[in-house]
């Protein structure tokens, strides 16, 4: 299970509880593990975190969300989220990927919010979300209508 690919010690802690194990005998593993250097919560979410900046543009509250999921105490993932960068919204990447899902929405109606909504999904803050919008109504002359909510 650890040699698919690197896991948080919650999601093998989870893992050996479906197979049945006993709590006892699960803690041993995990500290055996830890100890031996194949489990670390902290380089295992700075892995993840980068992989998935590196696949598509995400924004920070996603990434917060899918740690957390994994496990990942709130400590590490503040911590995290400064050292990968995360916490720092490239915005031209953003609009890229606005204005690529604009242009498959482009003449539907509510496309604009749609696009922001799309945004939002991905886990961007709303004044990055209002600023990419704006700046795509700016661009294209669409009304972006002042809440697009």
């Amino acid at each position: 299970y650890l040699s698919v690919r690197a896991r948080s010690t919650f999601e093998i802690q989870q893992y050996l509880k479906r197979k049945g194990f006993s709590f006892d005998i699960i803690r041993e593993v995990l500290r055996c593990l830890e100890d031996a250097g194949y489990l670390n919560d902290y380089e295992f979410a700075m892995a993840y975190t980068k992989s998935r900046l590196n696949r598509k543009a995400v924004g920070e509250n996603l990434l917060r969300k899918e740690l957390a999921a994994r496990g990942i105490s709130r400590n590490i993932i503040t911590k995290v989220m400064k050292k990968s960068g995360a916490s720092e919204t490239d915005m031209d990447r953003v609009y890229a990927e606005a204005l690529k899902k604009y242009g498959s929405l482009k003449g539907k109606k509510n496309s604009l919010q749609r696009v922001y909504r799309f945004l939002l999904g991905r886990g961007f803050d709303n004044d990055t979300v209002r600023r990419i919008i704006q700046r795509i109504s700016d661009e294209e002359g669409e009304d972006a209508c002042n809440d697009p909510e």
